[in-house]
């Protein structure tokens, strides 16, 4: 009687593991996924160095300046230069050099036009660097102040200036505004520098 006792619990055992093993078998299990796709654009920093002959026109001038022919002694010349971000661009900062260029001119004749004084917009601040520093931050689709308006020829200038010709070249430089800092002035305000910095030309890639 023990054995078949014995017999029955090893049995019944055998029974209950099989059962557990289909009931295991059969079980089913509620899932569930998702997935995104982020995409990241990188920005950039583009605009121009735009130029007017007069501070009330609307449209800039094409091409790479402006020619005055026939320049006479006391002559105000109209001459515009400012810079605009594109829509599209990055907030900025920007700066411009102003470099006379006298080449071929005689000594005294290129000293005459180096002199030459330029009313400059009190926006625009001279580093020591020799950059001219805008003091604003400039957002997307907008342009700086002009860094001056005109030229005026001296009154004195005579025959020793006659034919001489002489160029003012304007060169722009646009910075991103986010993650830079300018230097400043000990006064904590005035922007008069960038730090060493190299500036690259921006070229939009071909679609």
């Amino acid at each position: 009687m023990a054995k078949s006792k014995k017999i029955a619990i090893v049995v019944a055992a055998i029974a209950l593991i099989a059962v557990i093993g289909v009931v295991g078998s059969t079980l089913a299990f509620f899932t569930d996924q998702d997935s995104k796709t982020n995409t990241f654009t990188m920005g950039n920093v583009n605009g121009t160095l735009e130029e007017k002959k007069d501070n009330g026109d609307s449209t800039p001038i094409d091409g790479t300046g402006i020619t005055f022919d026939n320049v006479t002694p006391n002559a105000t010349l109209g001459k515009v230069p400012y810079m605009k971000l594109g829509a599209d661009s990055s907030d900025a900062y920007a700066r411009i050099k102003l470099t006379w260029d006298t080449t071929g001119l005689k000594p005294d004749q290129a000293a005459k036009v180096q002199a030459l004084a330029l009313e400059i917009n009190s926006k625009w601040v001279l580093g020591a660097d020799g950059y001219y520093y805008y003091q604003d931050k400039i957002e997307k689709g907008q342009e700086t102040a002009p860094i001056f308006t005109e030229v005026k020829i001296p009154s004195d200038w005579g025959n020793e200036m006659a034919n001489a010709t002489f160029k003012l070249q304007v060169e722009g430089d646009f910075i991103q505004a986010d993650n830079f800092t300018p230097n400043y002035a000990e006064d904590g305000k005035t922007i008069n520098g960038w730090g060493n910095v190299t500036i690259e030309q921006f070229s939009a890639p071909q679609q």
